[in-house]
């Protein structure tokens, strides 16, 4: 395989189109890959590439979102130091074994997994939205990396509002600090699932760079939609990718 393989113009156009506008939401309520996965499928990819070239592009969004909100204060020290490197490797060892054995078809457990989580965003109650102290339980800070890293590598699906709702319920984060702390360690799973992926030649580095340019836009521009908006938008963008995602999961079996 030619792994600095493009398509022809108009669908690697499309296909950027695709990598902005999940940009800018994933930026704030995660769900990317349920826009570009499918589009780098209905492409033409294998499906190892497109796996593989998604989380090439989706790095650019989280990094580029994660740096956004590093900058305006929102990450906090025990994300950076912690869970980010555990997500990493979490992740790696995530896609190490999936490109070494066929995944379990999680689909109906995610699917009810996500109709929680947009459950509890329906009748969640708005905290203010000032900077309010979190609390920081060791083994959630060990186990929660450790869990989503591993799946993020292996299936992905609703990583990030998994994430965002696990910083939301069990380290007590308001809405903009989920999502930007969430994001954070989602730049670590992502980091750790395509380091796997380069490693074993299962990436169009060209086509992913090209997705990245664009998919590093829209995620700029969602981030600061966020920053701005906080949970007026980040709140109903979960509810929705989830559903979305619920959606996704079950009409494809």
């Amino acid at each position: 395989m030619d792994l600095f393989f493009l398509p022809p113009v108009h669908i690697l156009l499309l296909l950027c189109l695709v990598a902005f506008v999940a940009g800018y939401f994933d930026a704030m309520a995660g769900g990317s890959g349920l826009i570009t996965l499918p589009a780098l499928l209905l492409a033409g990819l294998p499906a190892q590439f497109a796996l593989g070239t998604n989380k090439l592009q989706s790095n650019f969004g989280s990094m580029t979102s994660s740096i956004v909100y590093w900058r305006h204060g929102l990450i906090y020290r025990q994300t950076r130091l912690w869970m980010f490197p555990i997500a990493f490797a979490a992740s790696f060892t995530g896609c190490y074994t999936v490109l070494h054995i066929d995944p379990v078809d999680m689909s109906k457990i995610i699917a009810v997994a996500l109709v929680i989580i947009a459950g509890y965003f329906l009748l969640h109650k708005d905290k203010v939205e000032t900077a309010v102290e979190p609390e920081f339980p060791v083994a959630a800070m060990i186990l929660a990396p450790l869990i989503i890293g591993f799946y993020d590598g292996f299936l992905g699906p609703g990583t990030g509002s998994f994430l965002i709702f696990i910083m939301l319920h069990f380290f007590k984060m308001d809405y903009i600090h989920s999502a930007a702390n969430g994001k954070f360690i989602n730049w670590g799973s992502n980091l750790g699932a395509v380091t796997g992926f380069l490693i074993f030649n299962k990436v169009y580095i060209l086509l992913g760079l090209c997705m990245g340019v664009f998919m590093f836009a829209g995620a700029r521009l969602g981030s600061w939609t966020a920053i701005r908006h906080g949970s007026r938008v980040i709140k109903p963008l979960v509810v929705t990718v989830s559903l979305l995602m619920v959606a996704k999961l079950l009409f494809q079996n």
